[in-house]
């Protein structure tokens, strides 16, 4: 699940922000219909199959703003015309990012604990790609080492799909498989993802953006609804 934008200006795609409607709504909506076939893969062939969803670290950098979580929706309140231009472009990525880690972890926690299906997220890395292709004033991400401000080098966006490999083939050990379950991965290892994602508050965030994600997604694609009924748990 790599489909990706970042817009530094408001953009709407379907009534929707096209950051959050690319990286969020739709990557879920196709991970929700592909559910059936590949469940029916492992079935017939008796495999284990894996989704994964191409995150970042960059949802470090962020968390979901009280008032965002105190609004009616989470959703929409991100989607907000007034509320996107209050930040920018690239806060509205690392958003969507963050919702990446937090539908792997719902999809996960909706899946039996035993199935052969394996969700994930991955972090591919800083690449040189075309990701970036709308941020006319793009800052490479730097680090202070010894008081020098040093810019880091990106990787080619074939190292960096190295990394989706690993999170769509490993581990090596078949007895450490399950523990890629829900799991961020970055660097060829499981990581622990921020700690707003992992803290109660951001929990709850997740189990929302979850009923609200279902919710909208259901209303383009009443598909989705027996879906949820046939294949996840409640």
């Amino acid at each position: 699940m790599n489909a990706g934008v970042g817009n530094m200006q408001y953009e709407e795609m379907e009534g929707w922000e096209s950051t959050l409607h690319v990286n969020h709504l739709s990557t879920a909506l196709c991970a929700l219909l592909l559910l059936s076939r590949m469940l029916k893969t492992s079935s017939d062939f008796s495999v284990q199959t894996r989704l994964v969803v191409v995150s970042s670290a960059v949802h470090y950098s962020v968390a979901i703003t009280e008032d965002v979580a105190n609004s009616p929706s989470i959703l929409k309140k991100l989607n907000d015309k007034e509320y996107f231009q209050v930040g920018t472009g690239v806060q509205a990525y690392m958003i969507s990012k963050l919702l990446n880690i937090f539908f792997v972890r719902a999809l996960t926690a909706r899946l039996t604990p035993s199935s052969p299906l394996i969700t994930t997220a991955v972090n591919p890395g800083f690449c040189d790609s075309e990701l970036r292709r709308n941020y006319t004033d793009f800052t490479p991400p730097s680090i202070v080492h010894e008081g020098k401000k040093i810019e880091l080098v990106a990787w080619t966006s074939e190292e960096g799909a190295r990394q989706l490999v690993f999170a769509a083939l490993g581990p090596v050990d078949p007895a450490e498989v399950d523990s890629i379950r829900g799991a961020y991965i970055s660097e060829n290892a499981i990581l622990e993802p921020s700690d707003f994602v992992i803290s109660k508050e951001g929990k709850e965030c997740e189990d929302r953006i979850w009923d609200e994600t279902i919710e909208i997604l259901s209303e383009t694609m009443p598909k989705v609804t027996e879906i949820i009924k046939q294949y996840l748990t409640v």
